[in-house]
């Protein structure tokens, strides 16, 4: 179901070099390039052309006359362009040597992220000796979803390229654009792994190159997630994980940041501070979408924060990201072409387009 390769290492090669190397592909309408193809096409041309003054044959081609409209091109194209559009509205900085900030549309400040010291990180390392004992029963999940996380939002409803590509697509560009994002986030408030402590973790998998903090699984889960309710509800974050029953989108999000301290490379601070960032990248979408107020959260003491001993809970996603609140700042209408595609995904739901 993915578009993208999952997240980091999969997901960088999976979505930038997958759209970069696929697409270039996909604009052979001869359905690739091979020599043989090239020698034999060569041969038809040179027996069924015959003269030819260099003179134009048919009517000049018909001008684009609606600029919002993709349908055109590939999907490896639209998704280049529409990434262009929507990633310039975010510009990421340090925060003084403490964290990052993420700022929307010049100057509108939507998330902050502040660093734990390296050794607040260390008493963190018995979350990661408890969570070794899942290891067994969680491997499947933890492999696949290196390189993949969108499938298992997938799996919630009817998710394929025939009922509801837009929304794959749509989903797809948050993921890239999440990827964008909580990499300048990491390079800005780097630190240690799990491994860099102490030999007795020995991750199950590789140890990523970049930093623990934030976890990037979980910034993309979140992402995901909370743009993929608003599709199905039309809740944002804080009204979702308020709900009695927290809705299955949230609830996989978490299992995939939790399945990362599994798997012995990432704190559960990591996930936590993912999930603020995460799901208000997708808040961020969503008003960029529709023309709405944007909603801030941040990852500190005085706002969503997880105490260093204590752990990544269901519990206190439903207690921290209700805390975000709307902006008094909307959104500048400045990105017609994803608008466009938001409206299709929500089209292929039952709750129409946003006004």
């Amino acid at each position: 179901m993915a578009l993208v390769g999952g997240s980091h290492g999969g997901s960088h090669g999976g979505s930038h070099g997958g759209s970069h190397g696929g697409s270039h592909g996909d604009m052979d309408s001869h359905g690739g390039a091979s020599p043989l193809r090239a020698f034999a096409l060569a041969a038809t041309h040179d027996a069924t052309v015959g003269y030819w003054d260099g003179l134009a044959t048919s009517d000049t081609p018909h001008e684009l006359n609606d600029p919002d409209n993709l349908e055109y091109l590939s999907p490896d194209r639209r998704s280049q362009i529409l990434f262009g559009e929507l990633s310039s509205r975010f510009r990421v900085s340090g925060a003084d040597g403490n964290g990052a900030k993420l700022f929307l549309d010049g100057g509108v400040e939507v998330c902050s992220i502040a660093q734990p010291a390296p050794e607040d990180l260390a008493q963190q390392l018995i979350w990661v000796r408890n969570y070794a004992d899942l290891r067994v029963d969680r491997i499947s999940e933890i492999i696949d979803q290196i390189g993949d996380i969108q499938s298992y939002f997938g799996a919630l409803t009817t998710m394929n390229p025939w009922r509801r590509a837009k929304t794959m697509m749509l989903l797809s560009l948050v993921q890239s654009l999440a990827i964008h994002v909580e990499m300048q986030f990491k390079h800005y408030c780097w630190g240690p792994r799990p491994a860099d402590y102490t030999q007795q973790v020995q991750p199950i998998i590789q140890t990523p190159d970049h930093s623990t903090f934030p976890s990037g699984h979980s910034t993309e889960a979140h992402a995901l997630a909370t743009v993929l309710h608003r599709l199905l509800a039309g809740q944002g974050a804080a009204e979702a994980v308020e709900a009695s029953e927290m809705p299955m989108a949230f609830r996989i999000a978490h299992r995939i940041a939790v399945n990362r301290t599994v798997a012995g490379v990432h704190f559960p601070v990591d996930s936590a501070a993912g999930a603020v960032l995460g799901s208000m990248i997708g808040e961020a979408v969503h008003s960029i979408a529709t023309n709405g107020a944007y909603t801030s959260l941040s990852y500190a003491e005085n706002d969503a924060w997880l105490d260093i001993d204590k752990d990544f809970t269901l519990g206190w996603v439903r207690q921290h990201l209700a805390k975000a609140a709307p902006c008094t700042q909307t959104a500048c209408d400045g990105a017609p072409l994803f608008r466009r595609l938001w409206n299709d995904a929500k089209a292929e739901w039952a709750g129409g387009k946003d006004k």
